[in-house]
């Protein structure tokens, strides 16, 4: 109604003038008009034939109200019933703990035994994983790390290094950051999909889950081992988009800005904004 109001408000103007203003003092000026003949002398006073506009005035505008009153109340139903639909995301960090064995560490580099071995004591471990990975060549999806990522992560950055028959550590630097996704919405997220692009990206390729259900959560994690890339080839501004739909077919998205800064010659400062606005792409 106030599209309407907003969009042809001149017009609205104008039929009001005529229809309260013009018409009335028109019936008013006519009844002063002395009729050339008898035949178009009126019986009735012009008191009354205002009052008869008057009222089919009124009758009128409560049709029209009656109108719009229904239509504003089927709109809002529509709304609610798309509310009560409605999923929404909620993202969370996850904390990480590890516990540093460096016997452990040493061993890794000597041989290439399993991680997951029960001898490391670090988890947050989910079955539905994604690992977002960014290299030189570009962000790449899978669905695990590689053996020197998985021990890079484990060992919090110590990484042993062997020289003869003498063994040092040193700290390899790397971005790590896990996340759990939480529906707390009304509704069901169907074909949720995940995608972290670059700002400037038009083409965005993005990593499908499942259907989200109520309180159901998923796990990405963003990860880079910086030793093996070019700090500038993943400095700049990213965009973390979640896609999904209602089960009326309306689809979503909500967008999280994600940023990588330097903060010295040899570190990297991750930012992640937390909030954002959900944004209805398509209406079912």
């Amino acid at each position: 109604m106030k599209q309407i109001i907003k969009k042809h408000w001149l017009l609205i103007l104008l039929f009001s003038f005529l229809f309260l203003i013009g018409i009335p003092a028109l019936i008013n000026w006519l009844f002063k008009l002395h009729p050339v003949l008898d035949f178009f002398s009126a019986e009735w006073e012009a008191g009354s034939v205002l009052e008869f506009y008057g009222a089919i005035l009124a009758s009128v505008a409560a049709i029209i109200g009656v109108y719009y009153s229904i239509k504003e109340a089927q709109r809002n139903y529509r709304e609610d019933e798309r509310n009560r639909q409605l999923p929404y995301l909620a993202l969370t960090y996850l904390r990480k703990q590890n516990v540093i064995n460096m016997f452990d560490v040493a061993s890794d580099c000597v041989n290439e035994t399993s991680i997951n071995d029960g001898t490391t004591q670090y988890s947050e471990y989910r079955l539905e994983k994604v690992y977002i990975i960014l290299t030189s060549e570009g962000i790449v999806c899978k669905d695990k790390l590689d053996h020197n990522q998985q021990a890079l992560l484990e060992h919090g950055g110590i990484k042993a290094k062997k020289e003869g028959n003498k063994t040092s550590f040193i700290y390899q630097r790397f971005i790590s950051l896990p996340f759990e996704v939480e529906n707390v919405g009304n509704g069901a997220a169907i074909d949720l999909r995940l995608s972290l692009y670059r700002k400037d990206d038009k083409n965005p390729r993005y990593v499908s889950y499942y259907t989200l259900k109520c309180n159901e959560t998923v796990y990405f994690h963003i990860f880079s081992d910086l030793s093996n890339i070019n700090n500038e080839d993943i400095l700049g501004d990213y965009m973390l988009d979640f896609c999904y739909r209602d089960i009326l077919q309306n689809r979503y998205s909500q967008k999280y800005p994600v940023s990588f800064n330097k903060k010295d010659k040899d570190d990297i400062i991750s930012t992640v904004e937390f909030s954002c606005e959900q944004e209805m792409i398509s209406e079912g």
